[in-house]
């Protein structure tokens, strides 16, 4: 009897203690009531060329459509809050042919859209978009700015935007930092300014600024840690990356990886920057898993199909308010 009711006390314990967490986090401390989703992927735009076979699968809708079926598929799973996207593409004069278009009568049904042009390619007339993607629950702000994005050299690309969850800004920085070792500070720095130039509105909350996307700095970069401390980020994986090996979103495992950037040592490309006081309470690699049956993918000299280039990053998180 002692037991049993040295078990129901510690059950009442527990819960209480959770339950206080709960409340403290979404009043005392100043935390949204709810958390929210975030991901962050790149679905590849398919130009670099394929060295495992002599087909090769530029502007090739059949196999874009194959690997969006299986991207279409996880996200559903997921159901994401926000989504940051590169390298979407489209055809031009083919609504059919449409990252877009295709997710958004799928997993992405009902979600609003911000993406803008990065470049267009004229010998398979397709355009390449970033976009930021939210579901119902938020809302983009109404005045949008007119310059958002801007070009990060010859490849890379930085987008911009602000979402409304539970009346307070979140601003997105959607960034594919694809340049060149030497010019990275440059380009940090570039982006640095942009921060500040937002900084300076009424309506900023530093507390509420998401960084995520392709952000292949090392972990030591002098400068880039600089960067970190001063708006006090923190890497989402912190804590979350026991076992290095599962967190690698750039591998050679990823055959589409192997056939275009070749067998590489595996790093962490793909990452989310949160304030210092965000709350995470999960942050994965995810888009890791090919579909073996995929007879299509043979024919690139591929096993298996698989989503993309890279794989993806998921945080599940409670961002802290900047006001009540």
């Amino acid at each position: 009897m002692k037991q049993r009711l040295s078990a129901v006390f510690l059950s009442f314990l527990i819960g209480f203690s959770l339950n206080s967490c709960t409340w403290i986090l979404s009043q005392s401390a100043g935390y949204d009531k709810r958390p929210m989703t975030l991901q962050t992927f790149s679905l590849y735009h398919q130009r670099l060329k394929g060295r495992l076979s002599e087909r090769q699968w530029k502007g090739d809708w059949i196999l874009r459509r194959h690997r969006l079926a299986l991207i279409d598929s996880e996200l559903k799973g997921i159901k994401p809050d926000i989504a940051l996207f590169q390298q979407l593409m489209s055809r031009r004069g083919s609504p059919s042919e449409s990252d877009r278009a295709i997710l958004s009568i799928g997993a992405l049904m009902d979600y609003d859209w911000d993406d803008v042009v990065v470049r267009e390619y004229a010998d398979t007339e397709e355009i390449e978009t970033s976009a930021v993607v939210v579901s119902p629950s938020l809302a983009f702000a109404k005045n949008k700015r007119s310059q958002n994005r801007w070009a990060l050299g010859e490849q890379g690309f930085l987008h911009h935007t602000v979402i409304y969850y539970e009346n307070q800004p979140i601003d997105i920085f959607n960034l594919q930092f694809d340049v060149p070792s030497k010019f990275q500070d440059i380009w940090l720095d570039f982006l640095e300014s942009k921060i500040h130039d937002r900084s300076q509105d009424v309506d900023f909350c530093q507390k509420r600024m998401i960084i995520a996307g392709y952000i292949p700095f090392k972990d030591l970069s002098e400068n880039f840690q600089k960067f970190i401390l001063r708006y006090d980020l923190k890497d989402s994986a912190t804590g979350f990356c026991l076992e290095e090996n599962r967190c690698y979103t750039s591998t050679p495992s990823n055959e589409i990886f192997l056939a275009t950037i070749g067998d590489e040592s595996p790093t962490r490309s793909d990452r989310v920057y949160l304030n210092q006081s965000t709350f995470i309470y999960d942050s994965r690699r995810n888009f890791s898993n090919p579909d073996p049956k995929d007879e299509y993918a043979k024919a690139f000299g591929m096993a298996m199909l698989w989503p993309s280039q890279r794989f993806g990053w998921n945080v599940q998180l409670r961002l802290p308010r900047c006001s009540e």
